[in-house]
C-alpha cells in the first residue's frame, strides 16, 4: 500500500492544487496506518503518522533526505 500510495503522490503532484495535496497527504497517511498487518506494533505511530504526512506523501519535501528521527519509522513501513 505505502509503494503505491507514494507512486500515485508522485503522479498525481503537479496537476493537484495544494489544497488536495494535504488532503491527500493526510489520507494517505491515515490510511497506511490503518492497513498495517493486525497485530504489528510500530514504535511511535505519531512519529510515522507525522512522517507520512510531512515527507513520504509530500512530493516537495521527499526530493530530500527525511528528518533523522522519521528514517527508522519509514524503513519500517517500506
Amino acid at each position: 500500500m505505502y509503494a503505491l500510495a507514494r507512486e500515485y503522490m508522485e503522479q498525481r503532484w503537479q496537476r493537484t492544487p495544494g489544497n488536495m495535496r494535504r488532503t491527500l497527504a493526510d489520507a494517505f497517511a491515515t490510511i497506511t496506518t490503518a492497513l498495517v498487518q493486525p497485530g504489528a506494533s510500530y514504535p511511535e505511530p505519531r512519529v510515522l503518522r507525522r512522517a507520512l504526512y510531512s515527507w513520504a506523501f509530500n512530493k516537495n519535501a521527499s526530493d530530500q533526505e527525511p528528518v533523522e528521527e522519521w528514517q527508522k519509522d519509514l524503513d519500517w513501513i517500506t
